[in-house]
Protein backbone atom coordinates (compact mmCIF):
# COMPACT_ATOMS: atom_id res chain seq x y z
CA UNK A 1 0.00 0.00 0.00
CA UNK A 2 2.87 2.17 1.00
CA UNK A 3 4.66 2.03 -2.72
CA UNK A 4 1.22 2.52 -4.46
CA UNK A 5 0.93 5.59 -2.23
CA UNK A 6 4.67 6.69 -3.12
CA UNK A 7 3.70 5.83 -6.78
CA UNK A 8 0.50 7.96 -7.30
CA UNK A 9 2.19 10.50 -5.59
CA UNK A 10 5.21 10.85 -7.91
CA UNK A 11 2.88 10.74 -10.68
CA UNK A 12 0.93 13.75 -9.05
CA UNK A 13 4.51 15.89 -8.68
CA UNK A 14 5.10 14.99 -12.50
CA UNK A 15 1.51 16.33 -13.52
CA UNK A 16 2.02 19.00 -11.66
CA UNK A 17 5.51 19.99 -13.41
CA UNK A 18 4.23 19.19 -16.44
CA UNK A 19 1.14 21.68 -15.92
CA UNK A 20 3.41 24.31 -14.54
CA UNK A 21 5.47 24.16 -17.68
CA UNK A 22 2.28 24.40 -19.88
CA UNK A 23 1.49 27.48 -17.60
CA UNK A 24 4.62 29.02 -18.50
CA UNK A 25 4.74 28.81 -22.12
CA UNK A 26 1.20 30.29 -22.10
CA UNK A 27 1.59 33.12 -19.84
CA UNK A 28 4.11 34.95 -22.45
CA UNK A 29 3.41 38.44 -23.48
CA UNK A 30 1.57 37.93 -26.74
CA UNK A 31 -0.91 35.31 -25.69
CA UNK A 32 -1.50 37.44 -22.83
CA UNK A 33 -2.09 40.84 -24.32
CA UNK A 34 -4.69 39.09 -27.24
CA UNK A 35 -6.11 37.32 -23.65
CA UNK A 36 -6.53 40.63 -22.08
CA UNK A 37 -7.61 42.43 -25.13
CA UNK A 38 -10.38 40.07 -25.54
CA UNK A 39 -11.50 40.13 -22.05
CA UNK A 40 -11.89 43.92 -22.74
CA UNK A 41 -13.64 43.68 -25.97
CA UNK A 42 -15.77 41.31 -24.83
CA UNK A 43 -16.98 43.19 -21.61
CA UNK A 44 -18.51 45.86 -23.90
CA UNK A 45 -18.12 49.86 -24.59
CA UNK A 46 -20.82 50.63 -21.68
CA UNK A 47 -18.44 48.96 -18.86
CA UNK A 48 -15.41 51.55 -20.21
CA UNK A 49 -15.44 55.53 -19.42
CA UNK A 50 -13.85 57.29 -22.46
CA UNK A 51 -10.43 57.86 -22.15
CA UNK A 52 -10.65 61.32 -21.34
CA UNK A 53 -12.35 61.06 -18.30
CA UNK A 54 -11.13 58.17 -17.10
CA UNK A 55 -9.41 57.74 -13.76
CA UNK A 56 -6.21 56.20 -15.92
CA UNK A 57 -7.34 57.62 -19.28
CA UNK A 58 -3.60 59.12 -19.44
CA UNK A 59 -2.42 55.78 -19.35
CA UNK A 60 -4.64 54.31 -22.32
CA UNK A 61 -4.09 57.08 -23.90
CA UNK A 62 -0.34 56.58 -24.02
CA UNK A 63 -0.29 52.91 -25.09
CA UNK A 64 -2.27 53.83 -27.70
CA UNK A 65 0.16 56.17 -29.49
CA UNK A 66 2.74 53.24 -28.56
CA UNK A 67 0.75 51.09 -30.20
CA UNK A 68 0.18 53.33 -33.72
CA UNK A 69 3.93 53.06 -33.63
CA UNK A 70 4.17 49.40 -33.89
CA UNK A 71 3.96 49.02 -38.03
CA UNK A 72 6.83 52.01 -38.35
CA UNK A 73 8.76 50.47 -35.91
CA UNK A 74 8.49 47.02 -37.23
CA UNK A 75 9.72 48.36 -40.21
CA UNK A 76 12.95 50.10 -38.70
CA UNK A 77 13.72 46.85 -37.55
CA UNK A 78 13.35 44.85 -40.71
CA UNK A 79 15.56 47.93 -42.19
CA UNK A 80 18.02 47.42 -39.70
CA UNK A 81 18.70 43.57 -39.92
CA UNK A 82 18.71 43.94 -43.60
CA UNK A 83 20.59 47.06 -43.65
CA UNK A 84 23.60 45.32 -44.86
CA UNK A 85 22.19 43.74 -47.71
CA UNK A 86 20.17 39.86 -46.83
CA UNK A 87 22.58 37.75 -45.59
CA UNK A 88 22.91 35.22 -48.02
CA UNK A 89 25.00 32.62 -46.45
CA UNK A 90 22.85 32.94 -43.53
CA UNK A 91 20.36 30.55 -45.56
CA UNK A 92 20.68 27.78 -47.91
CA UNK A 93 19.33 29.14 -51.21
CA UNK A 94 16.46 25.86 -51.58
CA UNK A 95 15.12 26.81 -48.47
CA UNK A 96 14.32 30.51 -49.28
CA UNK A 97 13.20 29.16 -52.67
CA UNK A 98 10.67 26.85 -50.41
CA UNK A 99 9.69 29.42 -48.25
CA UNK A 100 9.23 31.60 -50.92
CA UNK A 101 7.21 29.59 -53.01
CA UNK A 102 5.00 27.98 -50.44
CA UNK A 103 3.55 31.15 -48.90
CA UNK A 104 3.17 33.24 -52.18
CA UNK A 105 1.87 29.96 -54.63
CA UNK A 106 1.01 26.99 -52.51
CA UNK A 107 -1.35 29.41 -49.31
CA UNK A 108 -3.47 30.93 -52.21
CA UNK A 109 -3.65 27.59 -53.86
CA UNK A 110 -4.60 26.23 -50.15
CA UNK A 111 -6.74 29.10 -49.20
CA UNK A 112 -8.38 29.09 -52.92
CA UNK A 113 -9.69 25.38 -52.34
CA UNK A 114 -10.99 26.47 -48.38
CA UNK A 115 -12.85 29.00 -50.05
CA UNK A 116 -14.19 26.79 -52.17
CA UNK A 117 -15.05 24.00 -50.17
CA UNK A 118 -16.75 26.54 -48.05
CA UNK A 119 -18.35 28.70 -51.29
CA UNK A 120 -19.95 24.60 -52.38
CA UNK A 121 -21.06 23.97 -48.60
CA UNK A 122 -22.27 27.33 -47.30
CA UNK A 123 -24.52 29.68 -49.58
CA UNK A 124 -22.35 33.12 -49.46
CA UNK A 125 -24.75 35.89 -50.71
CA UNK A 126 -24.05 37.30 -54.21
CA UNK A 127 -23.58 40.43 -52.29
CA UNK A 128 -20.35 39.32 -50.17
CA UNK A 129 -19.23 36.80 -53.01
CA UNK A 130 -16.61 38.94 -54.34
CA UNK A 131 -15.22 40.73 -51.45
CA UNK A 132 -14.70 37.04 -49.88
CA UNK A 133 -12.79 35.92 -52.92
CA UNK A 134 -10.55 39.43 -52.38
CA UNK A 135 -9.94 38.74 -48.85
CA UNK A 136 -9.45 34.78 -49.41
CA UNK A 137 -6.85 36.05 -51.99
CA UNK A 138 -5.35 39.16 -50.12
CA UNK A 139 -4.85 37.46 -46.89
CA UNK A 140 -2.96 34.32 -48.38
CA UNK A 141 -1.18 36.32 -51.01
CA UNK A 142 0.64 38.39 -48.78
CA UNK A 143 4.27 37.80 -47.49
CA UNK A 144 5.32 37.05 -44.42
CA UNK A 145 4.51 40.09 -41.67
CA UNK A 146 7.65 42.32 -40.39
CA UNK A 147 6.62 41.38 -36.86
CA UNK A 148 8.49 37.93 -37.44
CA UNK A 149 11.74 39.74 -37.03
CA UNK A 150 10.88 41.51 -33.66
CA UNK A 151 9.48 37.94 -32.17
CA UNK A 152 12.75 35.97 -33.52
CA UNK A 153 15.17 38.89 -31.37
CA UNK A 154 13.11 38.32 -28.78
CA UNK A 155 13.07 34.89 -28.95
CA UNK A 156 17.11 35.37 -29.85
CA UNK A 157 16.43 32.81 -33.28
CA UNK A 158 18.62 34.30 -35.95
CA UNK A 159 17.12 37.15 -37.44
CA UNK A 160 19.19 38.30 -39.94
CA UNK A 161 17.92 34.65 -42.04
CA UNK A 162 14.38 35.64 -40.95
CA UNK A 163 14.93 39.27 -42.71
CA UNK A 164 16.79 37.18 -45.46
CA UNK A 165 13.43 35.11 -45.85
CA UNK A 166 11.05 38.31 -45.46
CA UNK A 167 13.32 39.99 -48.68
CA UNK A 168 13.23 37.36 -50.55
CA UNK A 169 9.36 37.03 -50.64
CA UNK A 170 8.90 40.67 -50.93
CA UNK A 171 11.35 40.81 -54.10
CA UNK A 172 9.01 38.09 -55.54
Amino acid sequence: QSASRDGALRLCRLAAAKAWVLVQRLLVPPVLGVSLGALVGMLGNGLVLPPEVAPLGWLDMGISKLGAAAVPINLILLGAALSRGPARGELPRLNSLGVVLARLVLMPLCGLAVARLLVAHVSVPPAVADPFWLVTLIVTCTPTANNIVVLCELAGDNKHACSTTIFYQYTA
